[in-house]
């Protein structure tokens, strides 16, 4: 078998091809890998080693020979074409070099004279990022990590992906059971040992969990639960003296237990009050030097503890108490929402200097279970982490370096909380948490000198981060670079934005890869086109927020009703400089189906001034399936360099017609969410309409929105009680007015021995008019069963969900699911859409319009 190799340069050198003659057709057979490296990282500006192997022949006919190149897609799925370099041949082995065309993740694909391999060997995940280490001197940067259970290949490549990823901190657990293996067994640190010299060579300190119990000193009737029951109190302070007195010169940070107020915990919150003092005082005696944390609080409340974090905290002893730990792994808007509810708990029920102690979140993520939310995962991670600070957080550990399945069918949502998958390739969200890192670690989160409230700034979110005092100074750096992070909320949106600084000047902006952004100067300020995804502008001088103005004000999201009457697309323009500027808009659309009207004349604004615009956009009836995409608005101006094109999504809506009803019926297998999918156990399979179907209907009157669903499920179950609920059979209830909220309304409705119903409000947002618990009294519900079939009714006054009268022609988000218990545990969900059980993305939730 023989490789002929030449070189073919086309476009000025831009392309080299490939001569390959091999004894068979491989098909899509291709192998693609990165042989000098054992994660794939590289810094910037570093061409990558790569080797193809078992190359597709070309036909017995050609006369012509393969052209090789990289189809590079970036974390939002744009695509490029990239040449290899330096190419040479050894037998059937090609070896070559890859020039990235820019910084952060990308996926590279191997293409065969154009086309794309379609083989999974053939593709692979690259980032390039910088090299960065954070010092945790203003904030901690940090991973919560179960590399400690790992070995072999894959431990070190976890290990090396912590290294580049730059944390300071990581979170480990050297649990009672694997330093000790029975009572007579003698104490075996060496799994522990070489973790922390494996941290503390790369720079990382170990923020260490005492936990579980262990059979042979337990307090369980059953020796099955004892991990998650109350030990024997001397054989547990056996295990912590042990730990502490062997770490106390290399572990300053110590965390007792995890997640106590979940099924981390099975006895009593009394029993854990009494392990938490106890455990605090002896850590306290033996190292007086240490941070104690109690045990990461998951923030929700399930049996057999409802009260939990109520109860512990209010009878804690706070002596040797030193920072308040707890979990976030929902989407930005919750983390915000929680804080809050974590707040005022602590405030109502701890002790004052309880709640004066510095909050960690020492847990906490975003998913991937479903592989599109990976884009999703790196713009939250980046917003949760630069956001903390804002909040009063001292720290953020993302759970976790890797994916501990790759089995999404199978696989439990917690198995993909990962930066990077199963075999250790980098997600986005690693190259986003580098650059964050990067970005800010170095530098101190200032406040602004007022609150700014995104909810009334356009969904503007602002994070300054300053530059220290030089040493031996305590006045502010003005020489030293400073970082604004910044984006504006809402899915789909950007529009430009008018920054300015009256004594400082933004130098560069780059996104949350790394990669340039445009600033455009204007005036005394500079315009930036701004979306979900968070930017990094790099300033000079006197560290301060912007003045910030809008370019264009565009809706959060344009609704269309297929057939009907156009939709208008209100825009404002405006002029923040000091002259006069002459604009033009122009409207474009990413569907020929949609009519986007006449071109506009162009505008004069004087200095100061505005003007509204009204474009009508209609969509044919017979384009009813086109539900959603983007309309695109390009901006010019007599004083921008370019143009700029903003970017407004829309959407088909669902028409509720004022007192009258819009039906549906759910009982296909598409509706249904088994989470049992894929696993060898018939029992919780779904088995047909009578195990779990719907219908029902959606009514709007003047003063409120009801939902009716009767459910066909032939066997209820509901034993649980307030935010437990929705674990067994019950509704949950979303709803969203607009999409530049962070948060979404959530309830359930349950009927508990077949005659009580029962309300619980998940999710209250300030928006609302309801408050965070029972449902009783803030609306009205009935649940009733007849037979096989279970009524839901929910009737909410429109005053409740934010407006004051009934929202015509405004367009808000809805969405319910039905979960079903058979007796054996929760095992799937019926749903109207997709974003509640799966994940809480409210852009999912269908959206609905209101008409006369």
């Amino acid at each position: 078998m023989t490789l002929i190799l030449f070189r073919l340069a086309r476009e000025a050198g831009l392309v080299i091809a490939l001569s390959v003659a091999l004894g068979v057709n491989c098909l899509n057979a291709a192998t693609l890998e990165l042989p000098d490296r054992s994660i794939h990282v590289a810094r910037p500006g570093e061409s990558v080693g790569v080797i193809i192997r078992d190359l597709p022949a070309p036909d017995s006919t050609a006369t012509d020979f393969p052209n090789l190149a990289f189809i590079v897609k970036d974390w939002l799925g744009n695509a490029t074409t990239v040449p290899l370099a330096a190419v040479s041949a050894d037998g059937d082995t090609i070896r070559a070099r890859f020039s990235p065309p820019f910084l952060g993740w990308m996926e590279i694909t191997l293409a065969v004279d154009g086309q794309r391999q379609t083989n999974a060997s053939a593709r692979t995940r690259l980032v390039i990022i910088p090299e960065t280490r954070s010092k945790g001197a203003y904030f901690r940067y940090g991973l919560s990590d179960h590399s400690m259970t790992l070995g072999g290949s894959i431990r070190e490549k976890a290990l090396s992906l912590m290294d580049a990823l730059g944390v300071d901190i990581a979170r480990e657990e050297p649990s009672w059971h694997r330093v000790k293996a029975g009572p007579e067994a003698p104490w075996d640190f060496a799994r522990a040992d070489r973790m922390l010299a494996d941290y503390t060579a790369r720079g990382i300190e170990m923020q260490a969990i005492l936990d579980y119990g262990v059979p042979w000193a337990t307090t369980a009737a059953n020796s099955g639960d004892a991990r998650r029951t109350m030990p024997q109190m001397e054989p547990w302070l056996d295990y912590v003296r042990t730990t502490v007195g062997r770490y106390k010169d290399r572990i300053r940070y110590w965390e007792i237990w995890n997640e106590p107020d979940i099924g981390f915990w099975k006895s009593t919150t009394a029993q854990y009050v009494e392990l938490f003092d106890r455990t605090s005082a002896e850590i306290a005696r033996i190292h007086p030097d240490a941070i104690i944390m109690n045990g990461g609080l998951a923030m929700v409340s399930r049996q057999p503890n409802p009260r939990f974090v109520e109860d512990f905290i209010t009878a804690a002893n706070p002596a040797h108490w030193h920072a308040r730990a707890w979990h976030d792994y929902n989407t930005f808007g919750q983390l915000i929402a929680r804080h809050k509810q974590h707040e005022t708990l602590y405030k109502n029920h701890a002790r004052a200097e309880v709640a004066a102690l510095p909050s960690w979140m020492n847990e906490g993520g975003y998913h991937t279970i479903d592989p599109v939310n990976e884009a999703e995962q790196a713009r939250t991670i980046v917003k949760k982490i630069s956001t903390a600070p804002a909040l009063g957080l001292a720290a953020y550990f993302v759970y976790t370096t890797r994916d501990s399945s790759k089995d999404r069918h199978a696989g439990a949502v917690a198995q993909f909380y990962g930066l990077a998958d199963y075999d250790c390739l980098p997600k986005p969200a690693f190259a986003a948490y580098n650059r964050l890192i990067a970005e800010t670690a170095h530098l101190r989160y200032t406040p602004p000198p007022a609150p700014l409230d995104p909810a009334v700034n356009d969904g503007l979110w602002q994070h300054l981060y300053a530059a220290p005092p030089a040493p031996g100074s305590t006045l502010v750096n003005a020489d030293a670079p400073h970082t604004l992070v910044i984006w504006r909320e809402g899915a789909g949106r950007q529009s430009p934005v008018w920054l300015h600084w009256p004594d400082t000047h933004a130098t560069d902006a780059v996104d949350l890869m790394g990669n340039p952004v445009d600033l455009t100067p204007l005036g005394n300020g500079t315009v930036l086109n701004l979306g979900n995804n968070p930017v990094y502008i790099h300033l000079k001088g006197a560290p301060a927020y912007p003045e910030s103005k809008a370019l264009l004000h565009l809706p959060d999201l344009l609704s269309l009703v297929p057939g009907r009457e156009p939709s208008e697309l209100d825009i404002r323009l405006d002029n923040p400089t000091s002259a006069p500027l002459a604009c033009r808009v122009q409207l474009a659309a990413d569907n020929p189906a949609l009519d986007i009207g006449v071109s506009l004349a162009p505008v004069i604004l004087a200095p100061g001034a505005n003007q509204s615009l009204r474009l009508p956009v209609a969509i044919p009836a017979n384009a009813a399936n086109l539900s959603r995409g983007q309309l695109g608005i390009t901006l010019t101006a007599d004083k921008i360099a370019g143009e700029i094109t903003a970017i407004v999504p829309y959407e088909v809506a669902r028409i509720l017609v004022l007192e009258k009803s819009s039906g549906f019926s759910l009982g296909t297998r598409s509706d249904i969410h088994n989470l049992h999918e894929g696993q060898a156990n018939p029992a919780m399979e779904w088995k047909g309409s009578e195990d779990l179907s719907a219908n029902g209907q959606w009514s709007v009157t003047s003063d409120a929105l009801t939902l009716t669903v009767s459910v066909t499920d032939q066997t209820h179950h509901q034993p649980n009680q307030r935010d437990t609920l929705w674990q067994a059979d019950s509704l949950q209830f979303a709803f969203r007015a607009n999409d530049s909220q962070t948060d979404h309304l959530e309830l359930v409705l349950a009927l508990r021995d077949e005659s009580l119903s029962q309300g619980w409000v998940l999710n209250a947002p300030e928006w609302t008019r309801l408050g965070k618990g029972d449902l009783d009294g803030q609306a009205v519900f009935n649940v009733t069963r007849t037979g096989t079939i279970t009524t839901y009714k929910l009737t909410l006054p429109w005053r409740s969900l934010g407006y004051d009268k009934l929202p015509v022609g405004a367009s808000w988000r809805a969405s319910f699911i039905v979960n079903d218990d058979d007796g054996a545990g929760r095992k799937q969900w019926l749903q109207f859409s997709p974003g509640i059980g799966d994940s809480k993305d409210p852009q999912k939730y269908p959206l609905f319009i209101c008409r006369p």
